[in-house]
């Protein structure tokens, strides 16, 4: 290959990285190692930069197999930060800080705008070891610097150093920053960071009620040339608007962005999570028939699917299925439950900003407070769903505060729990959760339920489902004999004789 055609496919790739076009980049980019120096060097370290956040094992392997094409200072210096930026990613963090070192050692030989990277890899190295400082050195000699990715790079990581001390307020005034910096210099920021920004910035918005950063977070969101290498991100954004849609009381928008985001899902986890999300809302809005259907959708997407292979948001897909069947089918909500704990979250990838604090905790609380509940656990069920709220209401999360004060109001009986929902749901006021705890008395209304057995709970739920006795059969394992005495004894509790009777009493107590 001649120099000029390399150097003329080195700056294709360049450009095409610049456009969010990261597949046809490493297309240009293939056999760059066996280029003319020092194209080849510089391919390399392109190839590695594209590679390094959504493939770190293969960055490492490609950056061994060609350590010896990198000569000049500014090339080490770059395969040193390229390579801690994997180590960091795969969790070797004492390979990633001995780059830092080798990179630092070179740091007087290379541009200010290369050192950048060297501080948000160092800077980023402490953050995944739970070392948040937002007065990090290496952050502010990021913040600054004149060069726009380099203040980009330094809101973007203090705003994660910011949600590792629990300032979400100032978490979302970095990702704003972050994001405006990014979209007023086109060209100078990495698109598939600032996409992860919008993203954060949106779920936080929606999370906390902050209008300002949902707004912040859409027109970013509108502003991004979304590419087929992007669309995880675009999907993760569109999941945001959706939910955002639903508590502003715009169900119909909802539908639509989720929708949206079912297409443009990238694999089976996040096809579940594009179901489980509909069937979230259909229930909150009352429409239980729906719900079921997409929820079954889930369920047999989410049986081919090995989880383990999944490192990020994805997992808590899991904890969804196990909270939306826990009333109707304990076997599967214990399974969701069960799965997500054994993963653990030492597989979790350390870039997951839900990996670096208490927040992913509260959510597998939230979830395993309401399978206790379902199977008649109500004191573990209390104490996990107290310890879920406390997490919430410390980060403001206030639209999973309402919820898991409601459980607790209906683990409890307590009517103080109803009160605390309603405050933390009053900044969504024309959203179906506010509507349904406005009109929630402070009674357990429920009660007559309660008194069930918890499989006779179930059964009652799925009667409403419309379940015939042999389905009923198949999902919870019991005789056809068996659970006619079931179904016998449910109707007999509530002087009733048919299903339809069944589903009026769980319709007038607001739990169908």
């Amino acid at each position: 290959m001649t120099d000029r055609l390399s150097t003329d496919q080195l700056t294709q790739a360049k450009a095409l990285r610049q456009a969010g076009q990261y597949s046809q980049a490493l297309r240009q980019l293939e056999g760059c190692q066996d280029w003319p120096a020092p194209d080849n060097a510089r391919g390399t370290l392109l190839k590695a930069q594209i590679l390094v956040r959504p493939e770190p094992a293969r960055t490492l392997e490609l950056l061994a197999a060609t350590q010896d094409l990198f000569e000049t200072p500014e090339d080490r210096f770059g395969y040193y930060v390229a390579s801690g930026r994997a180590y960091t990613y795969v969790r070797n963090f004492e390979a990633a800080a001995e780059m830092a070192q080798r990179a630092q050692a070179l740091a007087d030989r290379v541009e200010p705008a290369a050192r950048c990277w060297l501080w948000y890899q160092r800077a980023q190295l402490r953050l995944v070891q739970q070392q948040f400082d937002p007065k990090d050195a290496d952050v502010e000699q990021l913040l600054a610097q004149s060069d726009p990715n380099g203040m980009f790079l330094g809101r973007m990581i203090r705003a994660y150093m910011h949600a590792g001390v629990a300032d979400y307020v100032a978490q979302s005034a970095d990702l704003q920053a972050a994001v405006q910096i990014a979209t007023t210099h086109p060209g100078r920021c990495d698109l598939a960071l600032l996409a992860l920004q919008v993203h954060a910035l949106l779920r936080l918005g929606l999370e906390t009620g902050d209008v300002t950063g949902m707004q912040a977070g859409s027109d970013g969101f509108a502003w991004i040339p979304w590419t087929d290498d992007l669309q995880t991100d675009r999907f993760l954004c569109l999941r945001a608007l959706g939910w955002s849609a639903f508590l502003r009381g715009e169900p119909a928008q909802a539908q639509w962005l989720f929708k949206d985001s079912k297409a443009c899902a990238t694999n089976d986890a996040w096809r579940v999570m594009a179901h489980v999300d509909r069937a979230y809302v259909a229930r909150m809005n009352g429409n239980e028939p729906w719900a079921t259907e997409e929820l079954a959708a889930a369920h047999a997407i989410a049986r081919t699917v090995d989880w383990a292979d999944f490192r990020g948001e994805e997992r808590q897909a899991l904890v969804m299925l196990a909270t939306l069947f826990a009333p109707t089918d304990m076997a599967r909500a214990q399974h969701y439950v069960s799965l997500y704990m054994q993963l653990g979250k030492e597989g979790i990838s350390p870039n997951v900003a839900l990996s670096n604090d208490r927040r992913a905790a509260a959510f597998e609380k939230y979830a395993m407070g309401r399978v206790q509940h379902v199977i008649g656990n109500d004191g573990l069920a209390i104490a996990t769903l107290q310890d879920a709220y406390d997490i919430f209401s410390a980060a403001g999360y206030r639209f999973r505060a309402a919820l898991t004060a409601f459980a607790l109001f209906e683990a409890t009986g307590d009517g103080r729990w109803v009160e605390r929902a309603r405050t933390d749901a009053e900044i969504y006021p024309n959203s179906a959760l506010y509507s349904r705890l406005a009109n929630q008395p402070a009674e357990p209304v429920a009660q007559p339920l309660r008194e069930l057995s918890p499989l006779q709970r179930q059964i009652a739920y799925a009667l409403c489902e419309g379940l015939e006795l042999g389905e009923l059969s198949q999902r919870f394992s019991r005789s056809a004999f068996t659970l006619e005495r079931h179904v016998n004894a449910v109707y007999e509790h509530f002087g009733i004789t048919n299903r339809s009777a069944l589903r009026a009493c769980m319709k007038s107590w607001n739990l169908v």
